[in-house]
């Protein structure tokens, strides 16, 4: 039974949606639409490629310093048929109530949708390994921690619903533009309402 589950699922979702996916959609619903239908991608940053150079042994000396509780799982692979949700979360901590990390080496003005990205780690966790009690944030220096509640999965799971739609409409979003934004997102050349 829980086959044909999965293979409904599997034929049900064109594609998984990703963390990645639902903290762009935060930051702007417009590009995980021009990332899945224009087939384009901002070419990692210098900074981007620093970051993806964060391998687990970086990792595990952060959970050294964040003292979280053992066993440490790094760069965990989860996927689930049911959201159509895939993702590799950085860390995942402790036994019964999980603590979920997401580790960003370089500091971070705006943090709201790196926030959305790590809620979504923790409803991914949630769904497959069990209840998480805890998520972080470690961005540069500087590290938040929340405490994750049925709320926050809620959300979560809207939030992936959302950009799930987005994706899958044939037609580009309405946004609300954010000159701040626009004026120095690497997608605007791309826009359908930047350009008009």
């Amino acid at each position: 039974m829980r086959e044909v589950e999965e293979l409904k699922a599997y034929y049900l979702y064109k594609h998984y949606v990703t963390p990645w996916d639902v903290k762009q959609y935060v930051y702007c619903p417009m590009i995980p639409w021009i990332v899945y239908h224009l087939g384009i991608n901002e070419p990692p940053t210098e900074s981007m490629v620093m970051g993806g150079e964060v391998d687990a042994s970086y990792k595990e000396k952060i959970a050294e310093k964040l003292r979280l509780p053992k066993p440490w799982r790094i760069e965990v692979e989860l996927e689930d048929n049911e959201l159509g949700l895939h993702g590799k979360v950085d860390i995942i901590a402790g036994r019964r109530r999980l603590i979920v990390v997401e580790v960003k080496r370089y500091k971070r003005v705006s943090v709201e949708h790196y926030q959305a990205q790590l809620l979504v780690y923790a409803l991914l966790v949630a769904k497959k390994l069990g209840p998480v009690g805890k998520a972080i944030l470690v961005y540069g220096d500087k590290v938040l921690e929340y405490s994750i509640t049925n709320a926050d999965i809620l959300l979560a799971r809207k939030l992936v619903e959302k950009t799930r739609r987005i994706i899958d409409n044939d037609k580009p979003p309405i946004v609300n533009q954010d000159q701040r934004k626009c004026n120095i997102c690497w997608y605007k050349r791309y826009c359908p309402f930047y350009n008009t």
